[in-house]
């Protein structure tokens, strides 16, 4: 998703991760996708990717929906040559024992802002 640089802020950052998070813990992968795109598709189509990569890390155990708020980090990278602006990490309760790392990255291409789903992992 393109967002423009006053998007950049930790407010505006940490209300796209709360979008993220919920269309997460509510299975509307699609629309995540949709919305964020996946990083790590590797030529898989994103909402499928994403299923899997999901299935994944929550091996096996029936995921409901998170009665928790998820919790929501966001963090600046320095400037430096790399494109990358910024990391929102958030920590999405899947189950009692299921808790999902969703991880966003604001990166620059050209003049424009892009902001994406990068992983989803097993939050340690």
């Amino acid at each position: 998703m393109k967002i423009s640089a006053d998007q950049l802020a930790q407010e505006s950052l940490t209300e796209f991760g709360a979008l993220a998070a919920k269309l997460l813990a509510t299975r509307e992968l699609c629309q995540l996708s949709e919305q964020f795109g996946y990083a790590l598709a590797f030529g898989r189509e994103p909402a499928t990717a994403i299923a899997e990569d999901l299935a994944r890390c929550l091996c096996g155990q029936d995921a409901s929906p998170a009665s928790e708020s998820p919790k929501i980090t966001v963090k600046y990278f320095k400037e430096n040559e790399s494109s990358l602006l910024a990391l929102v990490e958030c920590y999405v309760q899947m189950t009692a024992s299921a808790n999902i790392l969703l991880e966003l990255i604001a990166a620059r291409n050209g003049e424009a802002i892009n902001l994406y789903l990068e992983d989803l992992s097993v939050a340690a």
